[in-house]
This record gives C-alpha cells, sequence and structure tokens, in this order.
C-alpha cells in the first residue's frame, strides 16, 4: 500500500500536507471499495462501527456510506449525489467517490480489508485494556477481557495469514 500524502492544518490555519497511517490507508481503501461493490459490502459494513476507524472524517465517512449501501436498491447505483453537510465527512468523501469509480479493485479485497480493520481496532481496545489494568489495577475483570480480546485479535490474524474469509 501506497501512503498518500492528506490535507492537515497547522498552527497558523495553513495547509500542509502529512502522510497516511496504514490504517488510514486501509480504511479509506475499504470504504471507496463498499461504494464500488454495496451488495458484497452490506455484509461487512453491518458487522461494524465507527469505532473500526481511527480519524473523524473517516467515521462520519464510514456512516455515510453504510446509510448510503443500505438505502441502495437491487439493480441500482449507491447514490452518491448528496453529500451530507456533516464537515467531517465532507472532507473525505469525494476522495472516497471518485476513487470507488476510477480504481479498479476486486470485491474479493473487501474481506481482507474488513479483517484488518478489526484486527486493527481490537489492537486499539487491548491497549485500552492494558492502559486500564495500569493505571487503576483493575484486576479480575480486566483481565479476562483483555484475554478475550487477544484470542479474538489472534482468530483474525489466522484469518488474514491463511487468507480463509469465507469461514471466519
Amino acid at each position: 500500500m501506497k501512503s498518500v500524502p492528506a490535507n492537515d492544518t497547522d498552527e497558523d490555519g495553513g495547509t500542509r500536507l502529512r502522510v497516511l497511517s496504514h490504517e488510514e490507508i486501509a480504511e479509506r481503501s475499504f470504504l471507496s471499495l463498499c461504494l464500488g461493490n454495496p451488495g458484497e459490502a452490506r455484509r461487512y459494513l453491518q458487522l461494524m462501527t465507527d469505532a473500526h476507524f481511527t480519524t473523524e472524517p473517516a467515521r462520519a465517512s464510514f456512516n455515510w456510506v453504510k446509510d448510503r449501501v443500505e438505502l441502495k436498491k437491487p439493480g441500482s447505483e449507491v447514490d452518491t449525489s448528496r453529500l451530507p453537510m456533516d464537515h467531517a465527512a465532507r472532507e473525505l468523501l469525494p476522495e472516497l467517490i471518485i476513487r470507488s469509480q476510477t480504481e479498479s479493485a476486486a470485491p474479493e479485497a473487501l474481506p481482507e480489508y474488513y479483517f484488518r480493520l478489526c484486527e486493527s481496532e481490537l489492537s486499539r481496545r487491548i491497549s485500552a485494556v492494558k492502559s486500564t489494568i495500569a493505571d487503576a489495577g483493575d484486576g479480575d475483570a480486566g483481565l479476562r477481557e483483555l484475554y478475550h480480546l487477544e484470542a479474538r485479535r489472534r482468530d483474525i490474524l489466522k484469518v488474514i495469514q491463511e487468507g480463509t474469509y469465507e469461514n471466519a
């Protein structure tokens, strides 16, 4: 995956470029694939929440894409003619819409992106639980949750490594 520059605002109100993280690249690729392949994307979008995304523009865009895919009638395209008023979503959606219409990505990539986003979200939750355990000394309950999250993360990593998305 290629790191794509993104606009960001500096302290003086000017615009500067920043390099996207691997997570942000995966999130954008997943969402543009969802717009381009709404039938296949519906099941993955229904399993996700905005916690799977790392930035406010990606979270807002996820919610917009999910709504559009759910409203899509069979045999029609996703209606991308009306962008939301939400500034965060408007920051990213034009890129996603253009990518969905111009990039030739196979819908077979959707499950891999889905599982990669799930693994990233679990990793963030694991870090938060570890932090809570360290800060508050949250004993047994925190350790049980940590064990459960780590086991789920290992399962997802195995699925990604083996490429056995259909059975997961």
